[in-house]
């Protein structure tokens, strides 16, 4: 959908690989507009990030996914509350999002992840990818956040 904007993601990794990183970014969702899909095999293949952005499509559980990432990325336009950050937050994954009104309620800025117009979306990612201090310290206030992951975790295996 494009309220996601996940067409954005190649010209975004491409910045993320001119500084170096290493990553792998991986878009778990099914497409529903083909322009959107068409634009993101084509940047992928134009930027040469073939192997580092990866379209998985549609998966009927995503958790696994989120579970082993070491970030969660966000660049939505627009959400009435962001499912997938809360639930990242949740298997005590660091978030970075774009800066749609509803994320505040999920993300403080700096502390449990970042949050920055996609324009800029960029240098939280890189800096979370260059700076293990940084990112274990997220890291560690997202499992403080008011969860019980233990817990929460045990119930969402239960579902699994």
């Amino acid at each position: 959908s494009p309220v996601k904007r996940f067409s954005s993601i190649p010209s975004i990794a491409e910045k993320i690989k001119a500084c170096g990183c290493k990553f792998c970014w991986y878009i778990v969702g099914p497409y529903y507009d083909d322009d959107e899909y068409h634009k993101i095999v084509a940047d992928t293949k134009a930027f040469e990030l073939d192997g580092q952005v990866i379209l998985l499509g549609g998966k009927t559980n995503p958790y696994p996914y989120i579970a082993n990432a070491d970030l969660l990325v966000c660049t939505s336009l627009s959400e009435s509350w962001s499912y997938t950050i809360n639930e990242a937050k949740v298997l005590g994954i660091p978030p970075i999002s774009t800066d749609f009104g509803a994320v505040y309620e999920s993300i403080e800025d700096g502390v449990t992840g970042f949050i920055s117009p996609i324009e800029d979306i960029h240098s939280p990612i890189i800096r979370m990818i260059q700076d293990k201090e940084t990112f274990m310290q997220i890291k560690q206030n997202v499992n403080k956040d008011g969860y019980d992951n233990v817990s929460i975790l045990k119930k969402v295996n239960s579902l699994l």
